[in-house]
């Protein structure tokens, strides 16, 4: 009904059932890493391939639109989204309301929650992206950080050009 071509399952291999293919059918391109979150695993050599994917996912055109999840929908989920959407030129109170949309899940918000530290995630993530360029914008901070990942200008125009029509 939505038209979802591409099934982004950023759960580890194993995990429930990540790395066995998309619940939304055998025609969804399904693609699964073991997705990093936060910061410092964001730069951790061990997750590094992963990232590179997933940012790479949403730079194919063929691809959208795309679902993304993890377990929870808030730590990888909104790692990457994070992420990408901060490559998008999204306002840092934008992408932190979205993030917060996390809690209003029926296990995102549980009692066990514990949101001044989940949101202090995103601060130090925000700020160590930030120093990738700390004169410029978040957005060119996003881009200069994805860019010592190895993905290419053509990779993040491609992902501006297909989340910013």
């Amino acid at each position: 009904v939505l038209g979802v071509k591409t099934d982004l399952d950023v759960r580890t291999p194993g995990e429930g059932t990540a790395g066995t293919g998309s619940p939304l059918g055998n025609d969804i391109n399904y693609l699964n890493f073991d997705a990093p979150y936060y910061w410092p695993k964001l730069i951790s050599n061990d997750y590094r391939e992963a990232l590179l994917g997933e940012i790479r996912a949403f730079a194919n055109a063929d691809n959208y639109p795309i679902v993304v999840h993890c377990s929870v929908g808030r730590d990888r989920t909104g790692t990457i989204l994070f992420l990408i959407q901060g490559l998008c030129g999204m306002s840092k109170s934008d992408i932190y309301f979205d993030y917060e949309m996390s809690f209003l899940s029926e296990i995102g918000g549980g009692v066990n929650t514990n949101v001044p530290s989940m949101m202090s995630n995103l601060d130090v993530m925000y700020d160590n992206i930030q120093a990738y360029a700390p004169n410029g914008t978040f957005a060119e901070a996003c881009e200069a950080f994805v860019l010592s990942l190895g993905i290419t200008q053509s990779e993040i125009n491609s992902i501006r050009s297909n989340l910013t029509m």
